[in-house]
């Protein structure tokens, strides 16, 4: 199984507070963002910032290794790990499964409060967790385009559509507002047809936070959609160093069905994901039950490399693939 760039004090204080702009404000947008640029690749030409980790917790040092961010975080994640093309921007968590955005100098940008983030055409979007009505658009150097004020927000060949109040309002690629005139067609029904992003909820949040098992278990009787996010999430990035992996294994074992549901409420990309990530595990059980012992110890465990060597010291293979006494 497997940024950001401040160029001055005026959009920092614009950030925070463009949850509090009001629906009747004009449209908000900091200098110079734009969904069409497309930062460079971070290389010794374009350096960029980097995550460290340190007694547990996460900081940033800027591309000369100084410690821009001290360690606070519970996780922390290039974002090109996740948004294809946001190369530099860091994505920050804390303990809540909350978002924040470093830039590729190693300052901060937002702390976290956000939603896990998607993408579309070049811009993130991303909304306040456990608030409604606060989606918003970042491009991908970490300057609002959008401010966290709508409903949802769509990607359109115009720029972007954002609903507020139950109605479409249009924007460019630099977040300036749109006439309203009525869009083509195509992009009518691609409007209608673009479901709502799903709210943030406590399986997500675990999921971000590595927390497999439970968020698994939080999602065993939830919406389809939260199924697959939970076990894309587990596809991409979940590692037998986790601390939570060998549970979620367990969960998994016990709870086959939840990759025939969530494939109800994903999408064909994640509908591969979550295929292959039933094929990865299935192998899995397979050479478990086939071969292999225990690959870690864990409380009154024998180190034995296969099941015949566990038997043989008077132990028995329990679900998750140890050798108990």
């Amino acid at each position: 199984m497997r940024g950001f760039i401040f160029a001055a004090a005026a959009p920092l204080m614009a950030f925070a507070v463009a949850a509090l702009i009001s629906a009747a404000a004009p449209a908000f947008a900091q200098s110079g963002a734009d969904a069409s640029h497309r930062p460079a690749p971070c290389n010794s030409a374009n350096p960029c910032a980097s995550v460290f980790m340190e007694n547990g917790l996460y900081g940033v040092r800027n591309a000369a290794g100084e410690v821009t961010i001290a360690p606070r975080f519970q996780r922390a994640e290039q974002a090109a790990s996740r948004i294809p093309g946001a190369h530099g921007l860091i994505l920050t968590y804390d303990e809540n499964g909350r978002m924040g955005f470093v830039g590729r100098d190693g300052r901060e940008i937002a702390p976290p409060r956000f939603s896990a983030p998607s993408a579309g055409r070049g811009a993130i979007f991303v909304s306040v967790a456990g608030a409604q009505n606060s989606s918003c658009a970042f491009d991908m150097l970490g300057r609002q385009i959008l401010p966290c004020e709508f409903t949802s927000i769509f990607s359109s060949d115009r720029g972007f559509m954002a609903m507020r109040n139950g109605a479409q309002v249009w924007f460019d690629r630099t977040g300036a507002r749109l006439p309203q005139a009525a869009p083509a067609p195509a992009q009518q029904s691609a409007a209608r047809a673009a479901p709502p992003a799903p709210a943030y909820n406590r399986a997500r949040a675990l999921a971000d936070t590595r927390n497999w098992d439970d968020a698994l278990n939080a999602v065993l009787n939830g919406a389809p959609e939260d199924q697959a996010y939970v076990l894309v999430a587990i596809y991409r990035v979940a590692a037998p160093s986790d601390t939570r992996y060998w549970p979620m294994l367990g969960v998994l074992s016990n709870n086959r069905s939840i990759f025939d549901s969530a494939r109800r409420g994903a999408t064909p990309e994640q509908q591969r994901q979550i295929a292959a990530l039933q094929t990865n595990f299935n192998n899995y059980e397979i050479r478990r039950d086939r071969d292999y012992g225990p690959a870690q110890s864990s409380g009154r465990t024998i180190n034995a490399r296969t099941v015949g060597e566990c038997h043989s010291g008077g132990g028995s293979v329990s679900v998750m693939g140890y050798c108990r006494y």
